[in-house]
């Protein structure tokens, strides 16, 4: 089963957020002009996930921030991290083309939050 889906903003690469039997979603995708698919390790709903404007990073939320998947390199970093003692349930990430902050809505409050990204 499949949550959602978003393209890539060059239209290259389409994101998928497939359910797993254990209620998991895996992140996978979808290079288009060669149709081939790669899961890439991490594990999200589609809207816990944004691309950046030139389609070469995936962003995604996890339970401590923010991660950043490259696509050429495959590498995951830690991007951004909550202070010491905070968590947030980020839904509706979205990112500022240049990558000068984040935006997500906290699950758990409705409230909008706004995050410096380097």
């Amino acid at each position: 089963l499949y949550q959602g889906a978003k393209f890539s903003p060059d239209g290259r690469y389409l994101l998928v957020s497939k359910l797993n039997q254990d209620s998991s979603a895996t992140l996978v995708i979808y290079d288009l002009p060669s149709r081939e698919a790669f899961v890439i390790g991490l594990f999200a709903a589609i809207d816990q996930a944004a691309w950046t404007a030139d389609a070469k990073e995936l962003w995604v939320a996890s339970s401590s921030g923010l991660i950043r998947y490259t696509l050429e390199t495959q590498e995951i970093v830690s991007a951004y991290q909550f202070p010491e003692g905070e968590s947030r349930r980020i839904r509706s990430l979205l990112l500022h083309p240049e990558k000068k902050f984040a935006l997500f809505v906290d699950e758990a409050t409705g409230y909008l939050y706004r995050v410096e990204i380097k």
